[in-house]
């Protein structure tokens, strides 16, 4: 519930890389490589006792992988018609003070179409996408929905866990010129447990 978040105060540093190859023009594989960082500033213990899920101290975390890429997009930076569909698998592992430091598999695979509405500069774009991680990742290697990415309207992580879907639906229409605007409509969920009920 929002009467129970907690607003953690740290410094946080994450890096993803694809190194892509392409097998041909349209169809790019390689190998993933992520990082991740974070160190919580000193909070208050009646806030650190307020947690249901206490965030540890600190945490160090590399991940490898693999990453596939199938992309038919008319134009990969604005597109508005085709569609790409990835895939990646990474195993990732804890350092520092993770109190288990054992390793976890991260699988995750995404679909995104885009099609012409009537006129080529009123557009729709759909994405469905979902993931799971085997055994305990740390904080920030779980996955996270909420903020401007997916399920915007929403707190900035608002929702994490080991397991996820989300379903984005898009209408992109022109406004002046370079200027254009977009209603959308989404739902999805990130849990620890069992998927019960869509945001």
């Amino acid at each position: 519930l929002t009467a129970d978040r907690v607003d953690i105060d740290l410094w946080k540093n994450e890096i993803d890389a694809f190194i892509p190859y392409e097998i041909s023009k349209r169809l790019r594989i390689g190998p993933y490589i992520e990082s991740r960082a974070r160190r919580n500033h000193h909070m208050d213990p009646a806030v650190i006792n307020r947690q249901k899920d206490p965030a540890l101290d600190r945490e160090f975390t590399v991940a490898l992988g693999f990453k596939q890429e199938l992309d038919f997009r008319d134009q990969p930076e604005n597109p508005s018609l085709g569609w790409l569909q990835s895939f990646r698998v990474s195993t990732g592992f804890p350092y520092l003070t993770s109190p288990t430091r054992v390793s976890f598999t991260t699988v995750e695979a995404e679909f995104k179409a885009f099609q012409y509405l009537i006129a080529q500069d009123l557009v729709g774009a759909y994405s469905i996408s979902g993931g799971v991680i085997s055994d305990h990742a740390p904080f920030l290697s779980q996955f996270r929905l909420g903020g401007t990415d997916k399920l915007r309207g929403f707190y900035y992580n608002r929702f994490r866990g080991s397991k996820y879907y989300a379903q984005q639906n898009e209408l992109r229409f022109p406004i002046w010129k370079m200027v254009g605007g977009v209603t959308f409509v989404e739902f999805g969920e990130a849990t620890e447990k069992h998927f019960s009920r869509a945001n």
